[in-house]
């Protein structure tokens, strides 16, 4: 059988344990959140809000619509012609 003060001093060790493990948990996710906040920070002053990583696609895209309104228009106008001719 083991002593009382033997059991005490190894509850107070597993209870100091159990909270170095807490606080290192707590400290490893707060070092996480400060690098995701600092990795995704936009500290770049001189790039404007046009200039970004899909600047060319979303280019690429507007032209496109322009296109298709002017194949639009187009389709439109030719539609208008043949039915003038139909009548």
């Amino acid at each position: 059988m083991m002593p009382a003060w033997y059991i005490q001093n190894i509850q107070t060790i597993k209870q100091d344990l159990n909270g170095y493990l807490i606080m290192k948990n707590i400290i490893s996710i707060l070092c996480a959140i400060v690098f995701l906040f600092s990795a995704c920070s936009d500290n770049s002053g001189a790039q404007s809000k046009k200039d970004h990583v899909w600047k060319e696609q979303t280019d690429a895209i507007e032209k496109a619509k322009e296109v298709e309104g002017m194949v639009q228009d187009s389709a439109d106008e030719q539609r208008k012609l043949i039915e003038e001719q139909t009548q």
